[in-house]
Order: structure tokens, then C-alpha cells, then sequence
């Protein structure tokens, strides 16, 4: 549609050019400031973007970022694998934690702070093991929601998080019905078996070292 004056959606720029490329101004004639506002969205653009979906393996990525000293900004991560200008429409992002019965509130502020951050976490209590840890197979149901997921929401590009052998199977399946399946994780803890079968593979080193110097950089 044609811009209005009185459509007070358009934000205010004060004689400066467009700051984005695509950016349409019109100068107001009162005070001749520049009223800009966001590019026309293509719908033909839009229709061949690729619908993305991430799956998330909680316990599998926090155990290889502890041992480097790390720490994950989810909200990051989540742009960063479903990045839009890479052509990709994220539809939604599930991580799924397991929850220690011995300390069932340790991840609670982590939880809410994931679900601020746009994330669908999914929990679960393990059950305590006589050496002192606990079994908890969120593996099991983050498979068979991925399968579901991907019979429902049709995606394009699923992204599984994690090195686990277990979702090979998985992957293989949903290939088999034309998604493509990426598994991001670190490259000396992922199995090979689960490599070769994804359609791609995410190096979380390089994410980790490039998100590194943005905060430098910020700093």
C-alpha cells in the first residue's frame, strides 16, 4: 500500500538517509525530518524460504561446553542456526533437559531463562542410580518428537544439537522424506556414524570462537 502521514509506524530519522538497504523515506513538510520505514516484504521471497526447526540435547551440549570453560547464550544459538539471512524461516527451537532427582530446582533459573529467550523446553525427572548419578533418556522422546515434528510441521532444514549416535536413525528417516538434517556439535565429540549420515554438519568450535570475539569486540 502507499505510505499515509498519519501512519505513525514509521520511524523518525532526522535528515538521515536510509540507515538499510530498501528503506523508503518521504521528509516531512513541516519540519523536513525523514520518515523511514522497513523494506516492502517479498511474499515471493518468503515463500521460498526454508522452514527451520531445532532440537536442542541439553545435557549433551552443556557437558562438552563445561569441559571447555564455556558458556551458551542460547538466545545466540538460536538465531545462529535458523539465521534468517541465510534464507531460513525459523518456526521453533526445543531443548530438551534432564532433570537430576536429587536436585530437582538446580536448572530452574536456566529453564526460565531459555524460555525467555524464545526456546520450548522440555523437562525430565531421572531416576537415581546406585553410583550417585542419574538415568534420564530425554533422547528417546526428543527422537520421536523430531519424527513427529517433522510428519506435522513439514520442515525444511532440521537442526539437531547434539553428537549422540542414537539419532542417526533419526536422521537417516527424515532424509528419507526429503528434509534436510544438520547436526551441530563439537567435531572431536560427535560420532562419526551420526556425521555421515546428516545432510550437513555445524561446527560448534567455530560458532564458539566466533561468538568469542563479538564479545570482545563489544567489550
Amino acid at each position: 500500500r502507499s505510505w499515509r502521514p498519519e501512519d505513525n509506524r514509521f520511524r523518525t530519522r532526522c535528515g538521515e538517509a536510509p540507515a538499510q538497504k530498501g528503506l523508503w523515506k518521504r521528509r516531512c513538510t513541516a519540519c523536513g525530518t525523514a520518515r523511514v520505514r522497513p523494506p516492502i516484504v517479498n511474499l515471493e521471497e518468503v515463500s521460498v524460504m526454508r522452514r527451520t526447526v531445532v532440537f536442542v540435547d541439553h545435557a549433551n551440549l552443556n557437558a562438552c561446553v563445561r569441559n571447555r570453560g564455556l558458556e551458551v547464550d542460547y538466545y545466540d544459538l538460536k538465531d545462529y542456526l535458523a539465521q534468517e539471512q541465510e534464507g531460513r524461516m525459523p518456526l521453533e527451537a526445543f531443548c530438551y533437559v534432564a532433570i537430576d532427582p536429587r536436585n530437582e530446582h538446580r536448572l530452574d533459573r536456566e529453564v526460565l531463562r531459555m524460555q525467555e529467550d524464545g526456546w520450548m523446553v522440555k523437562s525430565k525427572l531421572g531416576a537415581p542410580r546406585p553410583d550417585g548419578g542419574f538415568k534420564c533418556n530425554v533422547d528417546v522422546e526428543m527422537a520421536i518428537d523430531i519424527i513427529a515434528f517433522a510428519y506435522d510441521a513439514k520442515p525444511d532444514i532440521v537442526v539437531i544439537v547434539s553428537g549422540d549416535q542414537d539419532f542417526a536413525a533419526v536422521v537417516r528417516k527424515l532424509r528419507e522424506r526429503g528434509v534436510r538434517v544438520e547436526v551441530a556439535a563439537f567435531p572431536e565429540n560427535v560420532s562419526h556414524i551420526l556425521m555421515n549420515e546428516a545432510s550437513g554438519f555445524i561446527n560448534l568450535e567455530k560458532y564458539f570462537e566466533e561468538a568469542g570475539r563479538s564479545h570482545e569486540s563489544d567489550d
